[in-house]
This record gives structure tokens, sequence and C-alpha cells, in this order.
């Protein structure tokens, strides 16, 4: 915690800083250094599963922070709000960090600060929940967020990206339980929409940088 507050209080434009966040029963190995977000609206994870050799020992600026262990101005929420409710579990940090960007505020990844994760303790019991969660939040926060602008300039890899995660679920894997939380996690992310769109009117106004910038910081682990 010390570390990331010192590197807040010498960013005072940063928004968010996280830790190198280790696996809680495999200590060696990344859980997650930071959040990407790509064109398309895919989200990865950066550093996930990599075993820790220093490759990622300097402190950089990420798109975004996971919320498993990181420190946040307050500043910040009273000026964009605090992780959106809707989402429970999963993407909520996306949402957040695709709405702190927006608003101009940075995000950094402050290897200093070290933690450790058990993944997924929060909902882990009830199996399909995450199925579940994860496609709708990823519906969810992308139509909230991401500009128009940008929205049509990359509509073909959008459309693409989707149908065909969609599709392989469906025709290679439709006998599978899953699948079906996964289509519920669908429907319930477009029953959301009306929520979705009254959130999205008010981010975009709101918005302090151009489609431009952030194009820019998309695709890429450190901006």
């Amino acid at each position: 915690m010390e570390e990331l507050l010192a590197s807040l209080q010498s960013h005072p434009y940063a928004g968010s800083a996280g830790p190198k966040l280790m696996r809680y029963h495999e200590r060696e190995r990344i859980n997650v250094l930071a959040i990407r977000v790509n064109l398309d609206g895919h989200v990865e994870i950066v550093g996930a599963g990599e075993n820790d050799l220093g490759q990622y020992d300097e402190e950089q600026f990420v798109f975004g922070v996971n919320a498993g262990a990181s420190m946040y101005r307050k500043a910040m929420f009273d000026d964009i709000g605090l992780f959106d409710e809707v989402f429970f579990a999963s993407f909520e940090d996306v949402d957040l960090a695709f709405r702190a960007q927006l608003a101009g505020y940075k995000a950094l990844y402050v290897p200093q600060a070290v933690g450790y994760h058990m993944v997924g303790a929060t909902i882990k019991k009830r199996r399909y929940r995450p199925t579940y969660l994860n496609n709708r939040n990823s519906t969810l926060f992308f139509w909230k967020n991401m500009p128009g602008e940008l929205i049509r300039r990359n509509l073909p890899a959008i459309v693409g990206n989707r149908m065909g995660v969609f599709l392989k679920r469906i025709l290679k894997n439709f006998w599978k339980l899953r699948t079906f939380h996964y289509l519920r996690g669908t429907a319930a992310g477009y029953l959301c929409m009306p929520h979705i769109l009254r959130e999205r009117r008010q981010i975009q106004q709101a918005c302090r940088l151009t489609p431009k910038y952030i194009e820019s910081i998309l695709d890429r682990d450190f901006v």
C-alpha cells in the first residue's frame, strides 16, 4: 500500500495504481499486471500466467488496473462515480478503467508493490457463474464506453470478433451446459441495454479526450 500511495503522490494526474499481482498458490507466476483493451472490444490481462523473471520491473502507464488489489484516488471516484453495481463481479474494473481514461485519468502499474491473488475466490463456488457474468459484462462495458467514432471505424472487426466467438461456442460446444450459461449472459447483457445506454450518454458527453487519443492507447500492454 505504501508503494501504491507513493506512486499516486508522485503522479497527481493518475487516478489509479495497481501492483504486480501474483498467483496465491503459484507465487512465481503472474496473475495480472494490468488491463489491456483492444479496438474490437476484446479484453486481455497483461502478463497472465507468465513466470516472473524481472521482465516487468519498470513502472509504466497502462490502460487500467485490476481491482483485486489496486488503489484509487478518491477525487477520481468523486468525479466519474464508483464501480457500477450492475456488473457485480467481472469487468467492473474494466468499465471503471475505461470511464477513467475518457475523463483524462491515467493508470499506473507499480511493480515494487506486490500482492497475491486467490483467483476466483468471490464466485468459484457457483460453477457457471463466471461464464454468465463474463459474457454479460463484456457486452455491457463495451457498449457503455467505446466512443461511437471508434465503433463505426472498427465495426467489421468488432462484429467479426463477436460473431466468431458466438458461432464457435454455439456450433462447436452446443452440447455443453456452459453454452447455456453463455447464452444466458448474452441475453442478460442486451436486457441491461436501457441502463447502459442511459449511462453511455452521460459518459460520452462528459468525455474530455478525443477518440484519436483513446485509439492510441488501445491494443497496447503499456501506454
